[in-house]
């Protein structure tokens, strides 16, 4: 269990200093600033969901 927070934690982390080097603002149209950080948001979840499970399958197959 504490794997897996300090995963989440990391994999957040990288998660938003990733999309922070983005230009989402460009596909959303001008004067929509809430649903382009709404995407945002979404997107630093979904990206960090998935890096915290690739790390943790790793490691859990490096234990065994």
């Amino acid at each position: 269990m504490t794997v897996k927070l300090c995963l989440y934690a990391f994999s957040f982390l990288v998660s938003v200093f990733a999309v922070s080097g983005l230009n989402i603002n460009s596909i959303f149209k001008k004067n929509s600033i809430w649903e382009a950080r709404v995407f945002i948001m979404i997107f630093i979840i979904v990206i960090s969901y998935i890096l915290q499970s690739f790390l943790y399958d790793i490691v859990t197959m490096i234990k065994i």
